[in-house]
């Protein structure tokens, strides 16, 4: 993947649903040293929530929230290992089960495409997998509906 100024990125996946997991691997030797990332929901204008590993600071940024995630202090040979869950606005991250940070994106219905850039040098991934997950408050509004957590009363 490679963005420049006049492009946004390139995009790698259509989340099915409100409700998605999204795991993405990437070779070391394809994020040392440089600034990529991924954007959810994407506005078209630089918009959407940004997912931007950042070697100049050792940190992972999603959203507003910066995290420390160090590529560089990985073992040599491990991969970049990224689970993204979508839960409607929430949106969870996970890298290597080292770091997770969690965000929302309020304006998440407008657009359900993953974009990828990178800054320099082209990115290659090794491997998406989307699937598609139950929303979290899904058996909330069951109970709502159905009400069957009322005690029977006489």
């Amino acid at each position: 993947m490679r963005s420049d100024r006049s492009a946004p990125g390139k995009k790698i996946a259509q989340l099915g649903s409100d409700a998605s997991e999204i795991r993405i691997r990437i070779a070391r030797d394809q994020a040392e040293r440089k600034l990529f990332g991924f954007t959810l929901f994407p506005d078209g204008k630089g918009g959407g929530l940004p997912i931007v590993f950042r070697p100049e600071t050792g940190s992972l940024r999603v959203g507003s929230t910066e995290a420390p995630f160090a590529i560089g202090d990985l073992p040599k040979g491990e991969d970049i290992d990224l689970r993204i869950f979508v839960d409607r606005y929430v949106v969870e991250v996970f890298v290597n089960d080292r770091q997770a940070v969690i965000a929302n994106h309020a304006d998440y219905q407008n657009n359900l495409d993953l974009i990828g850039f990178t800054v320099g040098a082209p990115t290659v991934i090794k491997q998406v997998d989307l699937w598609k997950i139950k929303p979290t408050n899904e058996g909330f509004f069951a109970a709502q509906k159905q009400r069957i957590w009322e005690p029977e009363t006489k």
